[in-house]
């Protein structure tokens, strides 16, 4: 034990005695190699940017994506009846995105009819990194705002006997999304009294598959009762013989149809009067559908033309004979009487003519319906025989016996100036009527009146013309249709409906005067 204690005590004081000959009193550490380079202490990222835990910085390397969507959706026959509005969104994907920077995304609104229509997205849709959204097509649009034409077909004459068991037949047709069952049918005719009557079928009978209903469709026919001969009635119409409507007289449209006016020239109405020319294209959209040959156009009627604002009224005009084209019109007009809206300095009767030349060669690119016209004003119809109709298919006019009191042939001497340039197959009368003031301005007597109508029907069927449209806008003023629904017997029956061959007995002729027109 003491040995033990002896030898710990002696190791003691050998170790302090070294300490204190061979150090500077700090503990010595060993080096210790551990493979690596320790000359340089501070954190080093490699060359790709590794932060010290070898995570990478994040990048956006996905393109937006533009989503197109549609208002309002089509039914389940895959149409719509209305206006389709396309709209577009932009946004950025991925979960490293970005952010979008430039969204100039736009749709469309489709207005007009037509199968497999489409819209692409304009504009650009672009993220923060830099990468460009795809444009993306909205397709598959169907648009039918047009009804289904009904027809109704009398058996025979349309003249049947007291008690006779007659059936019409009628059938449905729709030139786009097509008809939805029924499309065709019978009626039964009332022939249990004597006189003209009328079968009528109501509105919605049938439907297109894009769920338009059909108008109110009437047609006239005659029971004769062979014991009483005054219910005969022997009409012999001029085929050529057509009739202008004001927009509001759409409710005579049945009738002058079954009365075999099937040319009928709805209103010119101004382009620059929206709400006119919106209610026109709905008169016109009325009469195509219940089968009217249709003569429409516009005017600058109210707006004096210059030479700085003829670019608006030519693509007026131009805009005027899409939409003819897209609704059925029959004969789009490029104008009526225009010469007579010009400010005679910048814009001259010779340039306006050339202007409307000029027009005609486009509009006959878009408008493939039919021909294309232009009512000149009378007083310029050797205007238009030196310059030349150019691409416009006829050159028509507006011709009355005169106004005011004053009333001669001098409008016979204008209607020769048109044939003799152009020939009968190019020129037409798009208004004709006794007087262009008023009915009662030539004759307080009705007899008078459908006197004068009859001669210048004469006359024109005379020089070969193949058509005329009798005026009639205003009711109570020119009108063989008057405002109350009732109408001018003489002129109706006998001037217009009988204008083929009977000629009325025991009547004056009127006295002409002098006159300027």
């Amino acid at each position: 034990m003491k040995k033990s204690i002896i030898l710990i005590l002696l190791f003691a004081v050998a170790l302090s005695l070294l300490l204190l000959s061979g150090c500077d009193g700090s503990p010595v550490i060993p080096n210790i190699n551990s493979g690596m380079d320790n000359t340089n202490s501070e954190d080093v990222n490699d060359e790709n940017n590794n932060d010290a835990s070898g995570s990478e910085d994040s990048e956006d390397t996905i393109k937006p994506v533009i989503t197109g969507s549609r208002d309002p959706l089509p039914n389940p026959s895959g149409w719509n009846n209305t206006d389709v509005t396309v709209i577009f969104t932009c946004e950025d994907v991925g979960e490293d995105a970005s952010g979008i920077v430039t969204n100039t995304v736009k749709g469309a609104t489709v207005t007009t009819e037509g199968k497999d229509q489409s819209v692409t997205s304009t504009g650009e849709c672009i993220d923060a990194a830099g990468n460009v959204a795809d444009p993306v097509t909205v397709s598959g649009i169907n648009i039918d705002k047009t009804p289904p034409v009904i027809v109704i077909t009398l058996p025979g004459t349309g003249e049947y006997e007291l008690n006779e068991i007659v059936t019409a037949s009628w059938t449905a047709t729709d030139n786009l999304s097509g008809v939805v069952s029924p499309s065709s049918g019978s009626i039964n005719i009332d022939t249990s009294s004597a006189g003209t009557k009328t079968i009528t079928l109501p509105a919605g009978t049938t439907y297109d598959k894009a769920g338009n209903l059909s108008f109110k469709v009437s047609k006239s026919y005659t029971i004769i009762d062979d014991n009483n001969d005054d219910d005969l009635i022997f009409t012999d119409k001029w085929d050529g013989l057509g009739m202008g409507i004001y927009y509001h007289n759409t409710g005579y449209i049945d009738m002058l149809l079954d009365n075999g006016f099937e040319y009928l020239r709805i209103d010119i109405p101004t382009y620059t009067n929206s709400t006119w020319l919106s209610q026109s294209k709905s008169a016109v959209q009325t009469a195509v559908t219940k089968g009217a040959k249709v003569i429409w156009g516009v005017s600058s009627n109210g707006t004096t033309i210059t030479n700085s604002n003829w670019p608006n009224f030519r693509q007026a005009i131009l805009d005027a004979a899409q939409w003819a084209q897209n609704n059925g019109v029959y004969e789009f007009q490029l104008g009526n009487e225009e010469e007579w809206h010009i400010d005679g300095t910048t814009m001259t009767a010779n340039q306006i003519i050339q202007n409307l030349k000029s027009v005609a060669t486009e509009v006959q690119k878009i408008f493939t319906n039919g021909k294309i016209s232009y009512s000149c004003f009378p007083e310029f119809s050797q205007d238009w025989a030196n310059a030349g109709k150019g691409d416009i298919d006829i050159i028509a006019s507006n011709l009355y016996m005169g106004g005011n009191g004053n009333y001669s042939d001098y409008w016979k001497g204008l209607l020769d100036i048109l044939i003799n340039a152009f020939g009968v197959n190019n020129v037409y009368l798009t208004e004709f009527n006794v007087s262009w003031q008023s009915l009662t301005d030539y004759s307080t007597s009705e007899a008078e009146q459908a006197e004068a109508i009859f001669d210048m029907i004469e006359y024109i069927k005379n020089k070969g013309i193949k058509r005329a449209v009798y005026f009639c806008f205003r009711h109570d003023d020119y009108g063989v249709l008057k405002e109350d629904g009732t109408y001018r017997t003489l002129i109706w029956n006998e001037a217009l409906l009988n204008s083929d061959t009977i000629r009325l007995a025991g009547i004056n002729t009127r006295a002409e005067t002098t006159s300027l027109y």
